[in-house]
């Protein structure tokens, strides 16, 4: 793998490439389709003489990114809030390790609240098995994206995690941008947001003082809460084929593209974002004795972990799961009403007899799921409190 080649086809457009990617966009009716949809009020002629005038990043961003972002917000969530912007700094760059339910919505509300709160937005990692066709990439790369290699082998996984790694130090700590990465590999499947420790590992692959390295990316957890899980039945599909095929699971062609339009198109209720404490306060506060690369990594994962259980914006739905799940009524009349039992018991219902839903997963089996994936965060948040 020749590294500096790999750095540069890493990287999302740069403002004197826009011009050529716009040409290409202009002409591509998916394009034109989801412009239309965004802009409801505008006649196309006016949409895309403002399109075709764009001739940066930020540009593109304000344009297209942030007006699509703020449509979705409007219509399909029952309402966004957020907490923590205090704790950062416009003139400072950070690594925001997120939890990750949805392919796309965390990290591009996480980019909409940045930017109406006058920061920059971020880089935000893009994994190579999304990048279907030159239509995604361009939306991808346009949008800060960059791209981040799967492997299936250990050389492979090794070789990409040293390129991940001098790629974000290098971005963050020379090019003083920030970026945006999920906790760990893939979206939460079953409700727990724990960060793998070989993120951390990663990130200071090759660095001497692990203490200096850490501080130098300026981490910052990140917790987005939705009150209607994006993709639940596709996810429960995905644990329960697992558990059937022994650990393993093929995707079927064009998943991961059901599962974005999905999660991007469909209702969420509820949103919370959160932002967390740096992850730098905690760092202060460890002795700088020479802890090893291992006991480093576990102790950062931890405190991530809880920030993120204590952050996460617990819904009614979340507490009614976990009192069916544990036969219990702990948190009847103070967390939910008799009329938000009842609304729970619909919107299972109807998940359990969607069309999307697989016919093969016995019922008893699929409502089990589901109570786990909805109750985990306050299993978390008591595990944290205990």
């Amino acid at each position: 793998m020749d590294n500096k080649t790999s750095l540069e086809d890493m990287r999302p457009y740069r403002d004197d490439e826009v011009r050529n990617v716009i040409k290409r966009l202009e002409k591509d009716q998916q394009m034109v389709h989801i412009l239309k949809f965004i802009n409801p009020d505008c006649e196309i002629e006016e949409i895309m003489n403002k399109f075709k005038n764009i001739n940066t990043i930020e540009e593109f961003q304000n344009v297209f990114s942030s007006k699509a972002v703020e449509y979705l917000i409007n219509t399909t969530t029952d309402g966004l809030t957020y907490n923590g912007l205090e704790n950062l700094n416009t003139n400072e760059t950070y690594l925001f390790i997120a939890n990750h339910r949805d392919i796309v919505m965390d990290s591009a509300i996480m980019q909409w609240l940045l930017k109406v709160h006058g920061f920059r937005t971020s880089q935000i990692t893009f994994g190579s098995n999304l990048m279907y066709s030159q239509f995604i990439i361009d939306l991808g790369k346009m949008n800060k994206m960059f791209t981040f290699y799967r492997s299936n082998t250990k050389i492979g996984t090794y070789r990409n995690a040293l390129l991940h790694s001098k790629y974000i130090r290098q971005v963050i700590i020379e090019q003083h941008q920030s970026i945006w990465i999920a906790q760990h590999d893939g979206r939460t499947k079953d409700g727990n947001d724990y960060t793998q420790a070989a993120l951390i590992k990663m990130l200071l692959f090759k660095q001497n003082d692990l203490f200096k390295a850490l501080k130098e990316l300026n981490i910052v957890p990140v917790v987005v809460s939705y009150e209607k899980e994006p993709c639940d039945v596709y996810k429960l599909k995905e644990i329960y084929n697992k558990k059937v095929h022994g650990g393993k699971y093929t995707k079927s062609e064009n998943e991961d593209l059901t599962s974005i339009l999905n999660g991007i198109t469909s209702q969420k209720g509820r949103v919370h974002m959160s932002f967390g404490k740096p992850v730098n306060n905690f760092l202060n506060e460890v002795s700088h004795s020479k802890l090893e690369l291992d006991k480093i990594a576990n102790l950062v994962a931890m405190f991530i972990d809880k920030e993120v259980f204590r952050n996460y914006k617990l819904y009614p739905y979340n507490y009614i799961a976990f009192d069916v799940k544990h036969e219990s009524t702990i948190f009847l009349d103070k967390q939910y009403s008799a009329n938000d039992i009842d609304k729970f018991n619909s919107f299972l219902l109807l998940k359990m007899t969607s069309e999307k839903c697989d016919k093969d997963i016995p019922r008893d089996i699929f409502e089990r799921m589901f109570l786990n994936m909805y109750a985990a965060p306050v299993e978390n948040y008591l595990k944290l409190e205990n």
